[in-house]
């Protein structure tokens, strides 16, 4: 403890003073891992980030673990103190960064049920959150494409469950051999990596992963249908107690980055906010990967990484559409998928339910599979556009903290998506050829202080902008889109409708709408 005690000269010292915010929090975090025998407390580790030109040459004597992570942090044991705990020059010179490695958990408090025969009910009728999120119609449109990859970040995958062995991820450059064939610095890494134990079995010890893998992609023709007929890359980072250090899952997220994967799907948190953790799912978005994480369930706000901007942030919703008491809200959650009761896959090849935001966030995941299955060009960006224009509200009107904007709706998405400019298309999916949904460009709100609701269509577009300001080319279907509280001037994206970029902003009682090419404004209404 006095050697912990002692790194606090360390961010004192006059060399860098500057560090001396990140060091107060990282030692202070590790104070409460020794008081409180918090998991994981024997291994106390922190992050650190380097500048590029000084101080890596002394990663070796902190103790550096394994390669660099996204946005240039590394993992290390201990700092390179002297005899009076005082960190060296040439190391501290190097210095950009420090925090905790902190830990975070599988999002499911809730013990797994197994699920049991029951005369004249078969498993796939049990499955209610296919039917919720309108299945069976998106499969009429898009079953999803093995070429599209989700990379599962959880506790690992049952690899041998029947359900699932045909739906994984296989590296083709690398075989069972012992040797590192496609020089990624993981050996024998052909369905995914381990980075607890650091091998190439990222198998299950929980039933966390393998259950979360099930609702993405388990054999839409066996007992229990994932949604997507998409690849699911396993990549363990959840331990036997579902608990995982933040380096372990920045690794993770590097990893499925460098090996091409579409979608993460991060069923896990923790209410500890990371800078390199942020970075991690940043570097991610920048490389086009859709990152979807669970809001959490402990009735309080959304838990990190699911905050940040980068990530999808998901919530649960029940059979009758409500959201149940345990599901995390706060003003950076995105949308609802149902996550009460969810049958999937268990270890040893059968099938249980599981509750939590960990079972609604797999939904959101395949849905986004299913879109860039249809369309590979889709931005991460798009994706999470079309998912929450096209969610089914279950709370307040528009964007709310409980459901965000509404209830995962995966056939109206890919509706958006697929339609053409020859007429509206609303987001049930039906033509509405005499103009677009509502009407007219503004629905006002009674209350200023709610989100307002701006209707959108192409007609609507056109007749309130000279053609010179805005493309009547661009195609804008009718769409309902929510835009939550914001101050005058601030803008708002809205996103992506057919081909045309669109964008809503409301300040100053002006809405702006942003086709491809020029703006063009109305004044009025709300």
């Amino acid at each position: 403890m006095d050697r912990v005690r002692n790194s606090m000269t360390l961010r004192a010292t006059p060399d860098r003073p500057e560090l001396r915010p990140f060091v107060a929090r990282a030692v202070a975090l590790l104070l409460v891992f020794s008081a409180t025998g918090r998991a994981l407390a024997d291994e106390p580790r922190l992050l650190i980030r380097l500048s590029k030109a000084e101080g890596k040459r002394q990663l070796a004597s902190a103790g550096a673990l394994g390669r660099p992570l996204p946005g240039g942090w590394h993992a290390i044991e201990k700092l390179p103190l002297d005899d009076d705990g005082v960190m060296s020059g040439q190391f501290a010179a190097g210095v950009e960064a420090i925090e905790t490695d902190f830990v975070r958990r599988a999002a499911d408090e809730f013990p797994a049920v197994p699920a049991t025969p029951m005369e004249g009910q078969s498993l796939r009728d049990r499955q209610y959150a296919l039917s919720k999120v309108r299945a069976a119609e998106a499969w009429e449109l898009q079953r999803g494409r093995r070429g599209v990859v989700v990379a599962v970040i959880d506790s690992g995958v049952d690899l041998e469950h029947p359900s699932l062995a045909g739906n994984l991820w296989t590296n083709a450059r690398e075989t069972l051999n012992g040797y590192d064939d496609d020089n990624n610095g993981y050996v024998d890494d052909v369905h995914g990596w381990d980075f607890v134990g650091q091998d190439a079995d990222p198998s299950d010890v929980s039933g966390h992963g393998t259950h979360v893998a099930g609702i993405i992609a388990a054999g839409q023709d066996g007992p229990v249908a994932g949604l997507a007929n998409v690849s699911v890359m396993v990549l363990r980072v959840l331990d036997s107690r579902n608990e995982g250090f933040d380096s372990r899952t920045m690794a993770a997220i590097g990893y499925a980055i460098d090996e091409g994967a579409d979608i993460i799907n991060l069923s896990l948190g923790g209410p500890d906010d990371s800078s390199a953790l942020r970075d991690a799912c940043n570097a991610a978005q920048a490389a086009g990967v859709v990152v979807v994480a669970a809001a959490g369930n402990q009735a309080g706000r959304v838990l990190y990484p699911a905050a940040y901007e980068s990530a999808i942030a998901v919530g649960a919703s029940d059979e009758a559409d409500r959201v149940p008491s345990f599901s995390n809200a706060g003003r950076s959650l995105d949308l609802a998928a149902p996550g009460v009761n969810i049958i999937s896959t268990a270890l040893g090849g059968g099938f249980e339910y599981r509750s939590g935001t960990s079972v609604a966030t797999p939904l959101v995941s395949a849905a986004a599979a299913l879109l860039r299955s249809a369309d590979a060009r889709l931005s991460a960006s798009d994706v999470r556009t079309r998912l929450t224009l096209a969610a089914d509200d279950i709370e307040q009107a528009g964007w709310d903290e409980a459901s965000g904007y509404g209830r995962l709706n995966v056939f109206t998405a890919l509706n958006v998506q697929s339609a053409d400019s020859e007429g509206d298309v609303d987001l049930n999916g039906k033509s509405t050829e005499d103009g677009g949904v509502g009407g007219g460009p503004v629905q006002t709100s009674s209350d200023d202080d709610l989100p307002p609701w701006i209707h959108v269509s192409s007609q609507a577009s056109r007749t309130a902008a000279r053609d010179d300001d805005y493309s009547t080319e661009a195609e804008v279907f009718g769409a309902t889109a929510p835009l939550v509280p914001a101050p005058c001037g601030a803008g708002l994206s809205a996103g992506m409708l057919g081909a045309a970029t669109l964008s809503l902003a409301c300040g100053c009682r002006t809405c702006v709408v942003r086709g491809r090419r020029r703006p063009a404004a109305w004044r009025g209404g709300y």
